[in-house]
C-alpha cells in the first residue's frame, strides 16, 4: 500500500482536529485553512477522500462570498474516536498484548 501524500494527511488531521470543534460539518475551506494547503489541492483532495470513505458528507452550508451552498463533511466514524473511546482502546491493546505471549 503507499504512503499517504503530505496533502492527504494534512486534510486527514485537519478533519479529525475540526471534527472535535465542529458538530455540524466543515467544509474543503476549513479543511484547507486549517490543514495549510492550497484550496483547489484541498478541493480535489477532499472530493478523493470521500470516495475513499475516509470523510461522509453530511450537509450544505453557505459561506460568503461564495453563490452555492458549500458541501460540508465529517470524518468517517472509524477515524474519529473520543476520549473516553481511546482509553478503552489502549486498554484493551494493553490487556491483549500482556496475554499473547
Amino acid at each position: 500500500m503507499r504512503p499517504r501524500g503530505e496533502i492527504r494527511a494534512a486534510l486527514s488531521k485537519a478533519a479529525v482536529a475540526l471534527a472535535n470543534e465542529v458538530d455540524a460539518g466543515f467544509t474543503y475551506l476549513d479543511l484547507a485553512i486549517r490543514g495549510q494547503v492550497g484550496f483547489d489541492a484541498a478541493r480535489q483532495t477532499t472530493k478523493d477522500m470521500v470516495k475513499a470513505g475516509e470523510l461522509s458528507p453530511v450537509g450544505t452550508r453557505h459561506v460568503p462570498g461564495i453563490k452555492r451552498p458549500l458541501r460540508t463533511y465529517v470524518p468517517a466514524r472509524s477515524q474519529v474516536a473520543s476520549r473516553a473511546d481511546s482509553g478503552q482502546l489502549l486498554a484493551g491493546a494493553l490487556r491483549n498484548w500482556a496475554t499473547s505471549f
